[in-house]
Formats: C-alpha cells, sequence, structure tokens
C-alpha cells in the first residue's frame, strides 16, 4: 500500500507513482539597491540567504534617517519592501566673514559656500567650503582691506594728500602743477584692485581744454587744445539762444575768460497777428488805436502829407474776437476814411 506521510499538501510533491515528498523553503538571492541606502557591510559577501533571514540597511554617507525601517526580510524566496528613508544631513551657516559674506547653493551635504569680499578688499584663504557628512570643509577665510603702491610721481607737479602709507582703497591724491597746464584728472585714487587710476601730466605751456558748450559751436578750428591768448567765438545752433560772452580767451591758468557761455533752448513764439489798413484823405499826422478783446491796446502813428497812407501793426499776442478801431487826426480839418483788416503773423 501507497506510503501517506502526515505533512501539509503544499509541502508534498509526488514522487513517481506513490509517494508524496515535502518541498523545502524557497532562498532569497542578493538583496536590492537603494539610492543614499547602504547594506550593512556584514552581508556584503553573501549572494544566497534562506527564508526568514533578516537584513538591516544604513542612510549612505551624507544621509540620515528620516522615516520607515532599516530591515527586510526573506519570504518565500523574495524580500519585503524597504520602508527607510533618507535625507541630506544639514551643514548650517558655514561662518561670518568681516567685510565679505558667503554666498550659498544650498546648506545640506554636497552643497558649497562661495566667499565673496565687500568692494576694496581682497580675499585671504580658501575661497570655497563644501557640505560634508560631518560639516563645512576648511577655515573661514579673511577680507582685508586693499591697499596700493606710493602713488605715482607727475612731473613738474606738487602732489597733496596723504604722505606716508597705507594707501588704502579710496584713498585720494590730488596734483597742482608748478608750470604748464594739467592735463587729466587733478585727482586719483586707489582703486579696488589695489592700483591707482590714471595720473595727470603737466604740458609745459599753458593749455585750455575744449570748449565744449552743448548745443553751440566754435568758428575756429577743430584743436585738441587751446594756447595761451587764443580766442574763438562760439554761436549756438539753431533754436537756441546764448546767455553769456560769445566770445572766449584762453587765460594764463589753463581757464576760459569770462566764462563759457549757454546755448537754452529758443522759447516758442505764441501766435500773433498783422494789422494793415489804409487812411484816405489829407493830413499831416494821424493816430490809430486798436482795442481787443482782452482789452490790450495797441497804437500806431501815421505821418502823411499825400492823399493816402499805408501802414502795418504787429502784436506779439493773437487776437481773440472783434478788434475796434479808432482814428484821431492831429493836424487836419478834413475828414478821413480808414479801411484795416488783420491777418496770421507769418
Amino acid at each position: 500500500e501507497p506510503l501517506l506521510l502526515h505533512v501539509e499538501r503544499s509541502q508534498l510533491r509526488w514522487f513517481g507513482h506513490l509517494i508524496w515528498m515535502p518541498q523545502g523553503p524557497k532562498e532569497c538571492s542578493s538583496p536590492l539597491e537603494y539610492p543614499n541606502i547602504r547594506l550593512s557591510s556584514r552581508y556584503s559577501s553573501r549572494n544566497k540567504f534562506s527564508s526568514g533571514d533578516k537584513l538591516f540597511y544604513n542612510c549612505a554617507e551624507g544621509f540620515t534617517p528620516f522615516t520607515g525601517s532599516r530591515v527586510v526580510a526573506c519570504k518565500g524566496g523574495t524580500w519585503t519592501r524597504l520602508t527607510l528613508k533618507c535625507e541630506r544631513k544639514p551643514c548650517g551657516s558655514a561662518g561670518e566673514i568681516v567685510n565679505g559674506r558667503f554666498v550659498y547653493s544650498g546648506v545640506e551635504f554636497g552643497d558649497t559656500a562661495t566667499a565673496v569680499c565687500d568692494e576694496g578688499y581682497i580675499l585671504v584663504g580658501e575661497v570655497r567650503r563644501n557640505c560634508m557628512s560631518n560639516g563645512w570643509d576648511g577655515r573661514i577665510p579673511v577680507c582685508e582691506a586693499v591697499d596700493c603702491d606710493d602713488p605715482p610721481v607727475v612731473k613738474n607737479a606738487e602732489m597733496k594728500g596723504p604722505q606716508e602709507p597705507p594707501y588704502n582703497y579710496r584713498t585720494v591724491i590730488s596734483y597742482q602743477c608748478r608750470v604748464g597746464t594739467l592735463i587729466g584728472q587733478k585727482e586719483i585714487n586707489c582703486t579696488k584692485n589695489g592700483t591707482w587710476s590714471t595720473p595727470p601730466r603737466c604740458h609745459g605751456k599753458i593749455l585750455c581744454p575744449l570748449p565744449n558748450v552743448a548745443n553751440a559751436f566754435w568758428m575756429r578750428a577743430q584743436n585738441q587744445f587751446f594756447r595761451h591768448q587764443d580766442t574763438i567765438l562760439i554761436e549756438c545752433r539753431p533754436g537756441y539762444m546764448m546767455k553769456g560772452p560769445d566770445t572766449i580767451t584762453c587765460n594764463n591758468d589753463g581757464q576760459w575768460i569770462p566764462r563759457l557761455p549757454e546755448c537754452r533752448r529758443r522759447p516758442e513764439r505764441a501766435a500773433g497777428r498783422r494789422l494793415s489798413g489804409v487812411l484816405l484823405g489829407t493830413w499831416s499826422t494821424a493816430k490809430v488805436d486798436f482795442s481787443y478783446q482782452r482789452k490790450e491796446k495797441k497804437s500806431i502813428t501815421v505821418l502823411h502829407l499825400e492823399y493816402s497812407d499805408f501802414y502795418t501793426l504787429l502784436s506779439d499776442s493773437p487776437f481773440l474776437g472783434p478788434v475796434s478801431s479808432t482814428v484821431e487826426l492831429l493836424y487836419s480839418n478834413t475828414p478821413v476814411s480808414h479801411c484795416w483788416n488783420s491777418g496770421a503773423l507769418t
């Protein structure tokens, strides 16, 4: 008779035609890999695991556990799901820099902090710090004030300002020529790069700069410089009127005298009117009065020894409305006829 074993049917297998044999538990192969998570090193040499075996995971370097379990188990030939979540470790502030600051890409593992000095200071030390698993690497750098070398000597010029170092950023030195004319800026300064700005020079002869007047031109050759006692005539461009002298002379101190003029835009003229008329008759002197709606009055005196005379009267103010006129004969007893009209001023 067939021999029956008292085991669960799921653990049996058919052997020949007679016997059910038990089936062993399934094994698990190497466990899965996860980003930013590492398997405990004691399992690194194994590639087969028995059912019921448990493995432990840890966060990778620079990461710290955030949530979930770090344990998985082999069940039925497969690994249970890992619920461990890891996040980057924070590094916080990289430190304070006197006369400077750090510019951050972030403050977590893998981020960087770049040192930047204020204008006029230079960096001494490493420019960048890295956020590592144990915090920021390196040291906090230092920002030192920029110093310039001794200021340049300008031939035939006196130097005014600090006479001894240090010449720090923005230190100003001025020059004055003993003889001749100063060409360039009379002041130089220690720049943020630790160098002096361009110094001037002294020209042996007295020269005046270009008479740059906005909206004007001068009546002479367009020289780069003008010598002592050179005189030029300045004219304003069309549409501008001059305020100040139109003729200037190069003085012995390298300046224009009496001074440079100004060219100001000519104000727009209000629309005016022209009155014209004729007096008919015989008279020696007649006075014509015009009255306007604005209650303004204009007068014209017409001298005449003939039978008729024409006259024209210009007004800067536009006539608004009716215009009336009266004629007063000063030296005549003869009646006079008067005709007139108005038109736009051109």
